[in-house]
């Protein structure tokens, strides 16, 4: 029993030390790990720091790959990155590149850019455009291209400028030259002039260089002469004139026999002559039909003034009516009512109707002048010539009418200082008094050769356009 005893004491006793032997050991490679792995630490920590100097954590779990780019096989991502700024730095400096660090390389390249920008800013840049890195390269070359492109539509404006003033120049020289020509050839003429004076005086010279007495006697034997001449004339311009006043004298006794026997016919006799007669009216639809058509030349759109029948054509024109053709036939046409119709004195069947411009047989003539309510002369010519008349501009035997507006206003005579101020003045008013001229000219012509004379009413009413007239476009 007791050696049974023993025995468990010592197995337990073998365990206890062996127990321990164990736990010496375990502890002994427990601190011996636990140095190794505070080394490891230590160098883990040391390399997280140098990294994060390269790359934080959020860029690694990024990717240098997404960061960076494609990366070669044997290179590491900041070599690469280092090409890639070398690259950059190489577009914008267009040299070679130093090896030194990139702050450097970065700061030298920002410096060069800042250099060349330098002489730009204030000319064509604004002076906020001086830091690259706030600015952005290539803003400033959009910048600097629109300020060339700017600076191009300039140069060609100013070519256009120089060209429209070099033809100015050329015309200005061609003037000159056309001035000079004409100045060189006045200058010519006043020197022929000076030469004829010159000769003239010469003879004068020589003349007053005679003796008195061969002056005098020559002298008056010039004025005797003149004087008989003188005399000879007046006696045969009193005889003309006595001869003129007989005239005169036996036309007006001839003209009383003439008168005593036969009237004198009058002038206006073709203007009251009618061109035709109604032969037809219905009042209701304001159309009437006349007995001419295209057989006497008649065409759409010709008015005519309608007359009694019974009674001769006023002096003044002025009819019951006036109508306007529509439809011609070969001798019959039809036409509308323009005006309004008095019932006491209605268009009747053989009412007579007639047009001074246009006429069946012939051609009239007329002459215009002066200035008119209804437009310039100008525009009577053209309705005198669309309705088949002749517009002359003088007074001959073949004129048969004259139609006469207001008496053209004569401006005043300007004074010198009027004409300092307005130098037109002068041309207004010589522009104006031939005009004026030409009108009391025509007028007297006609007066002198008996041609009928219509003022713009009277002519108005003689062609049955007086209502028309006054509407838009009439002429």
């Amino acid at each position: 029993m007791a050696t049974a005893k023993r025995q468990q004491t010592s197995a337990v006793l073998y365990t206890l030390i062996t127990f321990i032997g164990l736990f010496i050991i375990s502890a002994t490679f427990a601190v011996v790990y636990y140095v190794k792995f505070e080394e490891q630490r230590t160098i883990a920590s040391e390399a997280k720091t140098k990294l994060d100097q390269v790359a934080s954590e959020t860029e690694m779990r990024k990717g240098l790959g997404q960061i960076i780019g494609a990366i070669p096989p044997r290179k590491s991502g900041l070599e690469v990155m280092v090409e890639y700024l070398d690259q950059m730095i190489t577009i914008i400096d267009a040299g070679p590149v130093s090896d030194i660090s990139a702050e450097m390389k970065v700061e030298n390249t920002k410096n060069k850019v800042i250099e060349v920008l330098q002489p730009l800013l204030g000319k064509y840049l604004d002076s906020t455009f001086n830091d690259p890195n706030t600015t952005g390269l290539t803003r400033i070359i959009s910048l600097l291209k629109t300020e060339l492109q700017n600076a191009e539509s300039e140069n060609l404006d100013w070519k256009d400028k120089h060209g429209a003033l070099q033809a100015k120049f050329d015309d200005a020289t061609r003037t000159y030259s056309e001035t000079k020509q004409r100045l060189n050839a006045e200058v010519d003429k006043q020197q022929q002039q000076v030469d004829e004076i010159k000769a003239k005086y010469n003879e004068l010279e020589l003349l007053l260089q005679q003796t008195t007495e061969e002056s005098v006697q020559n002298l008056n034997a010039k004025l005797q002469s003149a004087r008989a001449e003188n005399e000879k004339i007046n006696n045969e311009l009193l005889k003309i004139e006595a001869e003129l006043e007989m005239t005169k004298e036996m036309m007006k006794r001839a003209q009383a026999q003439i008168a005593s026997i036969k009237p004198i016919p009058d002038s206006n006799a073709p203007a009251y002559a009618p061109d035709g007669k109604i032969i037809l009216v219905d009042s209701q639809t304001g159309i009437v039909h006349i007995n001419i058509g295209s057989s006497d030349k008649v065409y759409r759109g010709l008015t005519f003034e309608v007359y009694n029948k019974n009674l001769p054509i006023p002096k003044d024109g002025e009819g019951k009516a006036e109508i306007e053709v529509f439809d011609v036939g070969e001798t019959i046409s039809a036409a509308r009512i323009t005006t309004p119709i008095n019932p006491r004195n209605p268009i009747i069947r053989d009412d007579i109707v007639a047009n001074l411009i246009w006429d069946s047989k012939k051609t009239n003539e007329f002459v215009v002048a002066g200035d008119f309510e209804y437009g310039d002369a100008e525009k009577i010519k053209a309705l005198i010539e669309k309705w088949d008349g002749k517009v002359a501009e003088d007074i001959t035997v073949e004129t048969d009418y004259v139609v006469l507006g207001q008496p053209p206003k004569m401006e005043p005579k300007p004074s010198a200082e009027e004409q300092e101020i307005f130098p037109t003045a002068l041309e207004k008013y010589e522009t104006s008094r031939k005009r004026y001229d030409e009108y009391q000219k025509i007028l007297t012509q006609a007066q002198a050769l008996s041609i009928p004379i219509f003022n713009t009413e009277r002519f108005l009413y003689f062609i049955g356009y007086k209502e028309k007239a006054g509407k838009p476009g009439a002429f």
